[in-house]
């Protein structure tokens, strides 16, 4: 059992209750690249990663990718502002390697919350977290020079090498591939 799952079985204390979160979520093996959500759609699903990388980017007007966050074993993505305010994303949901990934629907886990006030706590409590996750996430883009966000990023995802691709490594960073490459460079001399 995943440690975000065993800690929901922890919270509520009750095997029906596990039974009927389990029961109401889909998994699905995504295959590389596809997506899971697209700019314009709307976002009505969060998705747990059971097994793989998930990253969610916005393209520029020329068509350049930002990466904002990826998602590794473990943790839940989403598109909140789509998804509360019902209106269309802005960002796309792709699976950077071969995935499997739990689809947890929204109006289940509200209509969870109402019903289950340890579920409501554990809900707001990982909003929560998120918020705080990009607060430092644009802290670091906007103070940090490029080798502390380098050092950061590292720090914060340390097995994510070798699983991306080093050009969406510097896409997260903000930095241009060939930056990203003389830093790694640097970094290691010392």
């Amino acid at each position: 059992m995943n440690k975000s799952l065993f800690e929901i079985q922890k919270i509520t204390q009750s095997q029906n209750f596990l039974e009927e979160i389990f029961y109401n979520c889909n998994s699905k093996v995504i295959p590389k690249n596809e997506f899971l959500l697209k700019a314009g759609e709307h976002c009505t699903y969060a998705f747990f990663v059971k097994k793989g990388v998930l990253r969610q980017f916005v393209l520029s007007e020329e068509g350049k990718e930002s990466i904002v966050l990826f998602a590794l074993e473990n943790w839940i993505l989403a598109d909140r502002a789509s998804t509360y305010f019902q209106e269309p994303s802005e960002f796309y949901i792709q699976a950077v390697e071969s995935s499997k990934v739990y689809f947890l629907d929204e109006k289940f886990i509200q209509e969870l919350s109402m019903k289950n006030t340890d579920f409501f706590d554990l809900n707001t409590k990982m909003l929560h977290n998120h918020i705080r996750h990009l607060q430092n996430r644009i802290k670091h883009l906007l103070s940090l020079n490029s080798r502390d966000k380098y050092l950061q990023f590292v720090k914060q995802y340390p097995d994510l090498y070798g699983r991306v691709p080093q050009s969406m490594i510097a896409s997260y960073l903000g930095m241009t591939p060939e930056t990203l490459s003389r830093i790694r460079r640097e970094a290691s001399h010392e």
